[in-house]
């Protein structure tokens, strides 16, 4: 047995009431420091930018933007409220601050592009970075690619979020490697 599959089994035998209180605790201090610090940060002005983004893209509107009272997908809701949570500084953003390019989303969703698993390649053997083939291996191809043809200013920071997607790595099998 793999250990994603063990992991998975013992999660799935996993009851509420065997958690030892400890742990509980922790979690429940753990998840309000956590929405405090989200609620906080939904304020600042970069995140206003990520939670208009994330309701403009919409999908099923099953989670609540923090502090917005609006909702949208999962995944989107998860940008923004990271978003949020992770924004300790003074730096103000507006929308000619970001810059989207759909240029490299490929055949459609969940579908690897090349340029995507070379980025992937690439992080993973110079930085120890690993990016999942459905976002952010799509992401740092773009990326990789302004960096390539001069478009980014070499004085300038670039902020890359890398937005997870660990568990789709274990699903593509051998094809990243």
């Amino acid at each position: 047995m793999r250990v994603t599959s063990m992991l998975a089994e013992f999660i799935g035998k996993s009851r509420f009431e065997d958690c030892p209180t400890a742990a509980v605790d922790a979690a429940r201090r753990a998840i309000t420091d956590c929405l405090g610090v989200m609620l906080a940060g939904s304020t600042e002005p970069a995140a206003r930018i990520v939670q208009a983004v994330a309701q403009a893209e919409g999908g099923t509107p099953l989670c609540t933007i923090v502090g917005t009272g609006g909702r949208t997908g999962g995944v989107w809701a998860a940008l923004a409220n990271g978003t949020a949570a992770m924004l300790g500084s003074d730096e103000c953003f507006n929308a000619t601050d970001i810059s989207i390019d759909g240029a490299f989303i490929g055949a459609d969703y969940g579908v690897p592009t090349d340029e995507g698993i070379e980025a992937i390649r690439l992080l993973a053997r110079t930085e120890a970075i690993f990016l999942d083939p459905v976002y952010s291996g799509k992401a740092m191809a773009a990326l990789i690619c302004h960096a390539r043809a001069g478009e980014l200013d070499p004085n300038e920071a670039v902020v890359f979020l890398h937005t997870g997607g660990g568990p789709s790595l274990f699903a593509t099998g051998t094809m990243l490697v």
